[in-house]
């Protein structure tokens, strides 16, 4: 099976990555082409979040989450395996992810990085450190079905600010004959430092629908544009921000928004919601927080895997119109003859 910088340039990488390095932005210092960056309600969620605050560490890095008929992988440190974050998602035993998974950024010079990268291309420490990892079986089936990971900074010359980064996750899926599963997600940012932290906090998002990335159009909508849909001749993806509404978005490619996030610049998504379609489609939120002393940052996110319902051309509509109405037409000149035999 070819690598996802294989699919993407057409030929194989050279070089092999450096351990440590910038979560797949060995695509950009290797491989230019490797693009890869690197069930229950909401209101539940975040109060057992708020619960685990005080939860003490656990050490897993590669975790698994199971409900119903969807598995879903995460990688919470890059030294892990080459795809940050949440990599897989199958339903069904169909994989549909790329790669899903967070950046930030602190004040308004600094370049992104990404959550659980524990070092940057240029040598410098990435300062956000994982330190815990909590699974739970809320349940009572087979396997973990929620994920608690905790990041926190340090104070270096890099981000002088110190604060706490914890992700959450429940996945609810189907029972065996059903193609659908959820994911809700809940992030909280808590500052730990003395002074206001002004944070920019970003989420990718890779879907590679069915298993494959060539057919699918991305689009963002609402007022304000707070959910992105993904749709393929296979299945649907839709994922809406319950709150806060993304402060900007942006639907686009995966060679986009990679190169966006890993080049040592600060990012501003673009507002563009699209449609994009075609080769690799990927989109991004990004959210800007000034959070005070002591104070907390949430954002919450419902996440949907549907079957696509591919809507038919409009000629085919036309023609089954025609042909409803002449059935239509015949039904009714058998009635009337009828009257006059």
């Amino acid at each position: 099976m070819r690598s996802r910088c294989d699919r993407l340039v057409g030929r194989t990488c050279g070089n092999a990555p450096q351990a440590g390095q910038f979560p797949d932005q060995r695509g950009a210092a290797v491989c230019r082409g490797h693009r890869r960056l690197f069930g229950g309600t909401g209101s539940a969620l975040l109060t057992l979040v708020l619960v685990l605050l005080q939860a003490g560490d656990a050490t897993a890095a590669v975790e698994t989450l199971i409900d119903g008929n969807s598995i879903a992988t995460f990688h919470t440190e890059i030294a892990d395996g080459p795809d940050l974050g949440l990599n897989q998602w199958s339903v069904n035993g169909v994989e549909h992810l790329g790669q899903q998974w967070f950046l930030y950024r602190i004040g308004e010079e600094s370049p992104e990085h990404a959550i659980g990268a524990s070092s940057l291309p240029n040598g410098q420490n990435d300062p956000l450190l994982h330190i815990s990892t909590i699974p739970m079986n809320l349940n009572g089936q087979p396997g973990n079905d929620f994920l608690q990971v905790t990041y926190r900074d340090t104070e270096t010359l890099i981000t002088r600010e110190q604060f706490e980064v914890q992700l959450a996750f429940s996945l609810a899926g189907g029972s065996a004959v059903a193609d659908h599963a959820d994911m809700s997600e809940t992030i909280i940012i808590q500052n730990l430092g003395d002074s206001e932290l002004d944070i920019h906090f970003f989420q990718y998002a890779n879907f590679d629908l069915g298993g494959s990335h060539t057919d699918d159009t991305v689009v963002i909508t609402g007022n304000p544009r707070d959910t992105a849909t993904q749709n393929s001749p296979l299945a649907s993806i839709s994922e809406t921000v319950v709150t806060p509404p993304p402060t900007h978005f942006e639907a686009g490619t995966v060679v986009d928004r990679v190169a966006r996030f890993t080049d040592f610049l600060p990012t501003i998504l673009t507002d563009d919601p699209g449609p994009q379609s075609g080769f690799d489609v990927a989109w991004a939120f990004q959210w800007d927080f000034t959070i005070g002393v002591g104070d907390l940052a949430f954002i919450n996110k419902e996440k949907g895997l549907r079957p696509s319902i591919i809507p038919l051309p409009s000629a085919v509509y036309a023609g089954l119109t025609l042909l409803v109405s002449l059935g239509v037409v015949r039904r009714i000149r058998r009635r009337i003859a009828g009257r006059h035999e």
